[in-house]
């Protein structure tokens, strides 16, 4: 397995990983908005610039997926709020 081939097995699994935990967040806490989907996504901006411990490849990997997830995620609810105001 190339270094390439690891990275974007890592990549995959970690998106997914993180978008079936905002769809579970979104099923199961009525509390969980959009706001506070926007929060995590601030805190992984940060927690991005604060690499202070050394995450490793490993770890920039999955936050990189983390990331993208959820900015693709903010991206479709503030979409389907756009075609329903009355969602959360």
């Amino acid at each position: 397995m190339s270094i390439k081939d690891w990275q974007d097995q890592k990549y995959n699994e970690a998106f997914t990983d993180a978008l079936h935990q905002i769809q579970h967040l979104r099923e199961i806490d009525p509390n969980f908005t959009i706001d506070s989907l926007k929060q995590l996504l601030e805190t992984a901006y940060v927690h991005e610039g604060n690499n202070w411990t050394g995450r490793g490849a490993v770890g920039d990997v999955e936050h990189e997926a983390r990331i993208a997830a959820y900015q693709q995620i903010l991206a479709e609810w503030a979409a389907e709020q756009e075609n329903s105001p009355h969602t959360s």
